[in-house]
């Protein structure tokens, strides 16, 4: 829907207008006619002079003073953001800490494992055969 010398209409324009308002409103920023004229591809002095009342109107949303209530949402973002770093800092360090714990009960089974073979293969008379007895070795190198 555009116009007769290829403008877009002006109840496009509003509604792009309002959209940008929101999205200024929600981000914490203020809206610009740069912005706005860049959405349909014109220059900043051509949206002024075909759109004189759009430009005044966001002229005036720009002179007011951002509201307690903008201020407030951007504060609580900041403060849950903040709160979920500290969350997401205390989950990493138990998860360390239950790292460390798994890492040390690991070593300790491995020992354990190690000490009851060797137990194992004492009492049912089994000889490793990786190692040779210390009797047999001092044989084979004197010979």
């Amino acid at each position: 829907m555009t116009s007769i010398d290829g403008l877009p209409a002006e109840p496009q324009v509003r509604l792009a207008f309002a959209k940008l308002v929101d999205q200024a409103h929600h981000d914490g920023r203020r809206p610009s006619v740069l912005a706005l004229a860049r959405q349909f591809g014109l220059t900043n002095t051509t949206f002024r002079r075909h759109y004189p009342e759009i430009v005044r109107e966001l002229g005036q949303i720009r002179r007011t003073p951002a509201t307690a209530l903008t201020e407030s949402t951007a504060a609580s973002e900041h403060s849950k953001l903040v709160d979920r770093n500290a969350e997401l800092r205390r989950a990493v360090q138990e998860l360390r800490q239950d790292l460390e714990i798994a890492v040390a009960n690991i070593a300790r089974l491995t020992l354990d494992n190690h000490q009851l073979r060797t137990e194992l293969e004492q009492a049912r008379r089994i000889t490793n055969i990786k190692t040779r007895p210390p009797s047999e070795s001092t044989e084979a190198d004197t010979r």
